[in-house]
């Protein structure tokens, strides 16, 4: 091969290497991902994700949260913003249901996409509004009560206006809102140092009983699966051993007592013996009576 071959097929592989940077460069650019996010995040998550900074909010309290589409593909929100809803009764009944400005009338359209990897912020100032007068044209306020509330994001993957096609599984988001200068409100609270573990590190958690009363109730850990919280698999020993045996899952707090416990992140089950293994990664929570507390366990 003489020297002027060598040359020329250096510069069509440089060529090629330029026309791939650039294509990546577009790529990057048209769906508005950094260069620094691709590095950092190669395979994004499969759904988006409802961020809050915090769980309990005072009663009057700006709530503050975000919608992050942590997937490549751009995603539909079927309404402008996450709707919320409140825990009443076992059952969860929306709050605000407002949707034009009182005393008119208006056609709600199509909200806009979010880009692969967007984060929006939104905020909710705690008013339930709603529209009052016989022609509705009066704007009544009113702050909601404390309790327990959550935010819901629904949204599917198809973009296509026209035709709005079935939506994925809505992403849901609890916090609480408690009196004004009280932090107490909830009768049990459950806490963690942080939100994500990695896969077999222990998820260390505490447990305060915050009412009047004894708590002496079982404690459960559930996963959510194809839009609903599942438990996990959590077999009892006397069960696997065929005995007889006195069970409680939680030993007894005191009102005003705080206890510390923790989870290997294995799930248990019975085959003619005790059978153990790792939790899949996932979104996790833990359930004591009305009250929970989301986690998320990564690969």
């Amino acid at each position: 091969m003489n020297k002027k071959t060598k040359i020329t097929l250096k510069v069509f592989a440089l060529v090629i290497i330029l026309t791939i940077i650039i294509a990546f460069a577009v790529y990057l650019y048209q769906s508005k991902i950094s260069i620094i996010d691709a590095v950092l995040h190669p395979f994004p998550e499969s759904e988006p994700v409802i961020q809050l900074d915090k769980k309990t909010f005072k009663l009057g309290e700006n709530i503050e949260y975000s919608v992050i589409n942590r997937t490549n593909k751009a995603i539909r929100p079927e309404i402008a913003s996450p709707h919320i809803e409140e825990s009443k009764d076992n059952s969860w009944e929306r709050v605000e249901k407002r949707v034009c400005p009182c005393g008119s009338y208006c056609m709600v359209g199509p909200a806009r996409a979010f880009s692969p990897r967007e984060k929006r912020a939104y905020q909710w100032d705690q008013l339930d509004k709603t529209c009052t007068g016989k022609y509705l044209e009066k704007e009544s306020r009113e702050q909601v009560s404390p309790g327990k509330y959550r935010l819901v994001f629904e949204y599917s993957f198809n973009t296509n206006y026209r035709d709005y096609g079935p939506s994925e599984a809505p992403l849901y988001s609890e916090f609480d809102i408690v009196p004004d200068g009280s932090l107490t409100y909830v009768e049990y609270k459950i806490e963690f140092n942080k939100t994500s573990f990695k896969k077999g590190e222990v998820v260390e958690y505490s447990i305060t009983n915050n009412s009047q009363e004894d708590l002496d109730s079982w404690l459960n850990i559930e996963k959510f699966v194809n839009g609903n919280w599942e438990k996990i698999k959590s077999a009892d020993i006397c069960d696997c051993e065929a005995a007889t045996c006195s069970k409680k899952a939680l030993p007894l707090l005191k009102p005003g007592e705080k206890r510390f416990a923790k989870w290997d992140q294995r799930e248990t089950w019975c085959k003619g013996q005790l059978k153990s293994e790792q939790a899949p990664p996932g979104k996790y929570r833990i359930v004591l009576g009305s009250v929970s507390s989301e986690f998320e366990l990564l690969p």
